[in-house]
Order: C-alpha cells, then sequence, then structure tokens
C-alpha cells in the first residue's frame, strides 16, 4: 500500500485567496481507480498515479484556516498526462470540489490545473482556479505540489426590488349622467324651489372629502364653457357655483345647496365631521339636516349648480338655471389625513 503525506503550508487560498503547498498520501493500493472518469486522449486506467490520493486520519493541521479531507480522486494516467476530481472540507463548514488535469513534464514532475468552486451554506458561491507543479519523491509515494491561483466571489445580481404595491383605486361615485335618486321626491331647504327641474347640463366626475373640505370636479367647472361667474347681491366679487348636500334622514331625502365656490377655489366646507355644525347650523333654514351628522358609511349625496343657489328660493342668481346630476358616495371614515377620493363609474 502506497503511503503519503497530505500537509498545508498556509491556507488553500480558496477561503483566504493565500498561496500554499500541499502533500498528498495515497489511501489505497493503486491496481484500478475507485472511479472512472473521460480518460485523457491516450490515457489508462492503470498507470502508477491512478487512485484515491487523501490525507492520513491522524494527520495535524497546523492552522485554524487549514483545510482538512483532501482527495485528489487521479481516474486516468498517460504517459504525458492525468486527469481527475479534488475534494476537500475546510474550516467553517467550507465545501470544495473541482475538477483536475495534468501534464507529465518529467518522470518525476506533473503541472497541475484545479478548477472548481467553493461552497458555504448561507453565502455566495466562490469560483477558484489553482495551478502548480507537483513534485513526486519518496518512490513515488510523496507528491508536492507548491500552488498558486486566483479566488473569484460570486456575486448574485442584486435582488429585484419588490413590485409596488397596485394603488388603491377610488371608490366609485353611485350615479352617472342622471340623478342618483328622485329629486322630485326629496325636500327641498333653503335653495331653488324648482331646483329638480333644472336641466342637467354638466356632470361630476370626481369629489374628495378631506380636512380642509370638499373637492368637486364637473365638466362645465373649467374651458371654453365653463360655468360663467355672477356677483350675488351684496357681493364685492363673483361666484361660480355652489354644492349642495343630500342626506337620508328616517328614510326621508332632503336637499340643500350650501356651500359657495368662487372659480379656482380648490375646496371649501370643513372637515366631514362638522357637516352638520358647519352646513347646516340654522334650523330655521335647515333642520332637520342641522341634527343630523353623517356617520361613517353612510351614504350621502352632493350635486352642484350654476351660480349662487344658496338662500336663493326662486334661482334668481343663478341666471342659467343649470345643475349637476345628483351622486351618492358613503361617508368616510374620519377627516384626518389624505382626503377621501370618489370618482364616476365608467
Amino acid at each position: 500500500m502506497k503511503k503519503v503525506f497530505l500537509r498545508l503550508v498556509g491556507s488553500i487560498a480558496i477561503a483566504l485567496g493565500a498561496a500554499g503547498c500541499t502533500k498528498f498520501q495515497s489511501s489505497k493500493t493503486v491496481t484500478a481507480p475507485s472511479t472512472v472518469a473521460t480518460p485523457v486522449p491516450g490515457g489508462a486506467s492503470n498507470g502508477t498515479l491512478v487512485g484515491t490520493w487523501g490525507e492520513p486520519q491522524a494527520l495535524t493541521i497546523p492552522s485554524p484556516a487549514s483545510c482538512a479531507n483532501f482527495q485528489w480522486q487521479i481516474t486516468s494516467q498517460s504517459p504525458t498526462a492525468i486527469s481527475g476530481s479534488f475534494s476537500a472540507t475546510c474550516d467553517g463548514g467550507i465545501g470544495l470540489s473541482a475538477g483536475g488535469s495534468g501534464n507529465l513534464t518529467s518522470p518525476t514532475t506533473i503541472d497541475l490545473t484545479v478548477t472548481g468552486v467553493a461552497l458555504v451554506a448561507g453565502a455566495p458561491v466562490c469560483n477558484f482556479s489553482l495551478n502548480g507543479t507537483g513534485v513526486l519523491s519518496d518512490n513515488d509515494n510523496t507528491l508536492t505540489i507548491p500552488y498558486s491561483g486566483t479566488l473569484r466571489r460570486h456575486v448574485d445580481a442584486p435582488p429585484a426590488p419588490p413590485p409596488a404595491p397596485d394603488p388603491v383605486p377610488p371608490a366609485p361615485i353611485i350615479g352617472g349622467p342622471t340623478d342618483a335618486i328622485d329629486l322630485n321626491q326629496a325636500i327641498i331647504l333653503n335653495s331653488p324651489r324648482d331646483f329638480a327641474s333644472w336641466p342637467i347640463t354638466t356632470k361630476i366626475t370626481a369629489l374628495s372629502m378631506g380636512p380642509n373640505g370638499v373637492h368637486v370636479e364637473f365638466t362645465k367647472q373649467d374651458g371654453p364653457g365653463r360655468w360663467p361667474d355672477v356677483v350675488p347681491p351684496g357681493w364685492g366679487g363673483p361666484l361660480q357655483y355652489t354644492l349642495g348636500m343630500a342626506l337620508n334622514i328616517n328614510g326621508q331625502w332632503y336637499l340643500s345647496t350650501v356651500v359657495e365656490y368662487w372659480y379656482g377655489l380648490p375646496e371649501a366646507g370643513g372637515p366631514p365631521s362638522q357637516f352638520a355644525s358647519n352646513w347646516f347650523y340654522d334650523p330655521a333654514r335647515w333642520a332637520p339636516m342641522t341634527y343630523h351628522q353623517p356617520q361613517p358609511g353612510e351614504t350621502i349625496g352632493f350635486v352642484v349648480c350654476e351660480g349662487d343657489c344658496r338662500n336663493n328660493p326662486d334661482g334668481s342668481v343663478s341666471p342659467l338655471r343649470e345643475r349637476s346630476q345628483l351622486v351618492l358616495v358613503p361617508m368616510p371614515p374620519n377627516d384626518s389625513g389624505n382626503a377621501q377620493t370618489f370618482r364616476l363609474r365608467r
């Protein structure tokens, strides 16, 4: 049985990239390879180097960073070449696996190349390549291989960022080109008495309720065909439209056009939690709406009219006598933070 030594002078350079000197000792009688790989051209399986080369069990590794359980499985040998596989286990649970080949440049020297990977649980793959000239001595029982090589860490592509969450679509407005409820059945308070019969010439497309008030969008708000400005009696400036609200109180719908907007005013009316106190504060004009504060989730209605419809029972401060459809939306859960936005259902 052929006996040789395996000794690591310094780290194998797989994990640390340093150079070293390795000796292998055969652990079996070299009569035939334990496994057969693809032979080198002209190679045979009964050469003097064919066999499993490994470290003795009693070998003491001098360095904490040293590797153990080296095996250089030479599976084919010709007069000028050898081939096989290489494996080892290093400190820290590093597993080495490689393929190797060599050229016999003389009866006692072998030029070797080993290329493979180092694997560590939970860490990236580390690719390495080692080159060295081995020298046979001790009647071919000892193979000493000073080596040098490269260490290439496998860098995974950075993980793709998680997909952005789908934006929460605005809640749909309940309604369309016509009123969501029959305004002829509603009780009109402090507004034009014939409001239900006014033609619907514009359409509410979006509505937001937030801490600063109600923002509404409709098709005659801007552009060449927008509703014209009017100056109510006693006012020093113009208004463009009035926003009204509808409430269902004990099964009866009530409607009043209350909040006046001039052209370009983004929002008005205060937070939803103060609709009753801000919009319908005077029971002489708005009871029972004065005493009804809509609760979160309650269905309420909105409508816009041309000109100033507040305190205007005959509609005289609305020269066009036009309005939008009445739409229904749920009362938002609170009036802090971002506004609750609704858009017309297509």
